[in-house]
């Protein structure tokens, strides 16, 4: 639900005046995401991870938007990059914590 593509508009306004930073697009990957454009959301959050970017968002949003489509191995690889990095924190525990629940179960 919501209004994705209002909130695309705004988003990319952001961008044209020269606020946008990582908070406005780890939220434009989630309204990718939230509105059935999974591959352009994990193409904008694996850009920022290619790029340098310790931001853990980035990381932690890609390896939960990899673990809710059953790929635990490519989630594991994300949180791996992001402990590697130095960037992985609570979130990235316990999304890490979900992962291996998963694989214990199947």
């Amino acid at each position: 639900g919501g209004d994705t593509q209002g909130a695309l508009e705004i988003l990319d306004w952001a961008v044209k005046n020269g606020c946008a930073d990582d908070f406005t697009e780890a939220i434009r990957a989630n309204t990718l995401q939230q509105s059935g454009q999974a591959k352009q959301a994990a193409a904008l959050r694996m850009e920022k991870i290619r790029t340098g970017s310790r931001n853990a968002v980035f990381y932690n949003d890609e390896a939960k938007a990899r673990l809710d489509t059953g790929d635990t191995q490519g989630a594991l690889e994300i949180l791996d990059l992001a402990a590697r990095n130095g960037c992985a924190d609570d979130f990235t525990e316990a999304i890490r914590a979900s992962v291996l629940r998963k694989l214990k179960t199947d």
